[in-house]
């Protein structure tokens, strides 16, 4: 299943929270039947319900305002002057999986809209009987059947609005009803590592067109019908390959509207397959031992009416591999229309080295570590070139143009590791760092 973007209500700073159910059984790579799916769902948490921010919302952390906390979704105008719609979204708290309210605020010409026929479509679950409310507003509880997406469309006349309520099968009472994110972000492909630059006007996530399972499926033992971490050799020794649509179907869009730009250089022409290649490290078609996974981060831009598209790329110019890739996005607002933004990344090339004693000698390679350039947002963006190095089998070397640059945080002490003092995660830690340029520091 792939992951989704939800939002879920609750006052504080933007939060990750990433659940995965892994695989306890491992589905034979021949057409034998799954036992336990992974499961990963990606909530993104956003100021504007009441919930206590002094303490960790997971566990009983005091005093709600509310326990039922509503989330206003994002309003669907008309272009005309005809009629609008709002729905709400109300969590009831009760026995998982939680069943929830929907309020329709319908309106014409600033009039609240008495008597109307509303037509209501589940994708699953029970809806109530609709009822008027003393204030003009409309209203419906749905009970869902298991946890899962729950499609809502409310219709009047000519107007319909849909939205996605996200129902878990346990979450803490301070917490509001998640709703997915609208618009081109989510796909049937898989989203992760979200962020949001902090005047709330872009959001970011890490996709590729891949099934997430297949990764557990290619680690997995034989026994189980996993690869044992060989493609090739099916069983060891063999010339027989490790097959299974997980690691061998494209799942999700590489084009658009979705994902225009996708590095599809490791995909077939009609975009089913995964080739098991990579361009920048001279291995040919159905040559790569392992199960690369090709992603890219997507930039989105908010619209009038709170969905997010206008989709556009940050990414490695690798060859259209799509192999290497920045991660942990934070932007910092600039000048002329410019924005910086920081990343962790693990350079292939870098031989920058930790001195953990402080005695001039270095100890251990940096791996991960920060870097920072400039970009303007709503266009794709090259932070950086990767070639082949010309021996197959061998990581890419930096080519031209590479704009991107290592911040520096020194080589003593465990500091010198940038991934250790300062991988950027969310967009509010920015504000208490300053980027400068051409030095190139981050304090």
């Amino acid at each position: 299943m792939p992951k989704d973007i939800v939002f879920a209500p609750c006052v504080g700073d933007l939060i990750e929270v990433t659940v995965f159910n892994v695989l306890s059984n491992w589905l034979a790579c021949n057409n034998q039947s799954v036992n336990s799916v992974s499961i990963c769902v990606l909530s993104l948490l956003l100021a504007g319900a009441a919930c206590d921010n002094s303490e960790s919302s997971t566990t009983d952390s005091g005093p709600v305002a509310d326990a039922a906390t509503r989330f206003d979704a994002l309003l669907a105008i008309d272009a005309d002057l005809g009629p609008t719609m709002e729905l709400a979204f109300e969590r009831i708290d009760g026995t998982a999986p939680h069943p929830f309210r929907v309020t329709v605020t319908l309106r014409d010409a600033d009039a609240a809209i008495e008597g109307a026929d509303l037509g209501v479509v589940l994708s699953q679950g029970v809806a109530e009987d609709v009822i008027e409310n003393d204030d003009g507003s409309y209203s419906f509880v749905v009970t869902p059947s298991q946890s899962g997406e729950h499609r809502v469309t409310v219709s009047y006349e000519d107007l319909a609005v849909t939205r996605t309520a996200v129902v878990t099968t346990t979450v803490n009472s301070d917490w509001g009803q998640a709703m997915a994110v609208e618009g081109l972000v989510n796909t049937e492909g898989y989203e992760d590592g979200v962020t949001i630059t902090p005047d709330g006007e872009y959001l970011f996530v890490q996709y590729g067109p891949i099934y997430f399972s297949g990764i557990f499926l290619f680690q997995g033992p034989r026994a189980s019908g996993g690869c044992q971490g060989n493609r090739l050799e099916f069983p060891l020794g063999t010339p027989n390959q490790c097959t299974h649509p997980w690691i061998d179907d494209v799942l999700g869009p590489i084009s658009a509207p979705e994902r225009p730009g996708f590095f599809d250089g490791r995909i077939s022409d009609d975009g089913r397959q995964w080739l098991h290649n990579a361009s920048s490290w001279n291995v040919g078609i159905n040559e790569a031992p392992n199960f690369a996974v090709s992603t890219m981060f997507y930039g989105f831009h908010r619209q009038d009416d709170g969905s997010f598209a206008e989709p556009f790329f940050v990414a490695f110019d690798d060859e259209n591999d799509g192999l290497i890739g920045p991660f942990g996005l934070s932007f910092l607002p600039g000048d002329n229309g410019k924005t910086r933004v920081a990343f962790a990344f693990n350079d292939p090339e870098d031989l920058n080295q930790v001195d953990f004693d402080g005695d001039g000698n270095d100890d251990a390679e940096s791996f991960i570590d920060v870097f920072t350039t400039e970009m303007t947002m709503g266009q794709d963006t090259i932070v950086g070139t990767y070639v082949p190095s010309g021996i197959a089998g061998t990581p890419p070397v930096r080519g031209e143009p590479f704009p991107a640059e290592l911040v520096n945080f020194g080589k003593v002490g465990i500091e010198g590791i940038p991934a250790r003092r300062a991988t950027p995660r969310s967009s509010p830690s920015m504000a208490k760092c300053t980027l400068s340029s051409p030095t190139t520091s981050l304090t």
